[in-house]
């Protein structure tokens, strides 16, 4: 596994002629006293994650017609996709037995502004492990 490169804190101010501003939310990326004259400690990019727990369980699909059907040599195959399609509708039921088989946090692939009621953890506050 890769290291992630280490973040560095910036004493520099940022350009006079640029505004300090996320395009997306048009909120200040910091705050104005520190756009002003006061030296920032350092700056963070948010990003949206997801938490995703991937179980596995098991159903019995009844061979019957409505996975097998008749092909044109008058032979009986099993339809994959109707044969899934069963399976999941089965997989429904209350009584599938559910085990966890992998917590994986990722990147969500959607993107967007962050909620006004959502909280963000900072990263500076979280110790990083050796």
């Amino acid at each position: 596994m890769s290291e992630k490169p280490k973040s560095k804190k910036s004493k520099s101010k940022p350009p006079e002629d640029r505004p300090v501003v996320d395009a997306a939310a048009g909120e200040p990326l910091i705050p104005p006293e520190q756009a002003a004259g006061e030296e920032p400690q350092s700056y963070s990019i948010v990003l949206r994650v997801r938490r995703v727990v991937y179980e596995d369980g098991y159903v019995s699909v009844p061979v019957d017609d409505t996975i097998v059907k008749r092909r044109e040599d008058g032979h009986f195959a099993v339809n994959p996709d109707a044969f899934l399609a069963e399976a999941v509708r089965i997989a429904q039921d209350p009584q599938v037995e559910w085990i966890v088989e992998e917590r994986a946090i990722e990147a969500h692939p959607t993107q967007c502004v962050k909620p006004a009621d959502r909280r963000v953890v900072d990263g500076s506050m979280i110790k990083k492990s050796d």
